[in-house]
C-alpha cells in the first residue's frame, strides 16, 4: 500500500516539477500583457483628451467656414 502512495506522490511531484520549468509561451504572454498595457492607457489618454479634441476640431471648422 505504502508503495503506491509514494509511487503516485512521485509522479505528482514529477509532473508538477514539469510544470514549472515548462517556459514555453511565456515569451507571447509576456508580450500580450504589455500590449493590452499599452491599448489601456491610449485608450484612457484618448478619453481625457476627447473634450479638447473636439473644441479644436470645432474651432478650426469654424474658421474654416467664416473664410466662405
Amino acid at each position: 500500500m505504502f508503495e503506491i502512495y509514494a509511487a503516485t506522490t512521485e509522479k505528482i511531484k514529477n509532473n508538477f516539477r514539469q510544470h514549472l520549468e515548462n517556459q514555453r509561451g511565456a515569451g507571447a504572454l509576456e508580450y500580450g500583457l504589455v500590449l493590452a498595457v499599452i491599448v489601456v492607457i491610449i485608450i484612457s489618454a484618448a478619453m481625457l483628451m476627447e473634450g479638447p479634441i473636439q473644441s479644436f476640431f470645432q474651432d478650426v471648422m469654424t474658421r474654416i467656414r467664416s473664410f466662405w
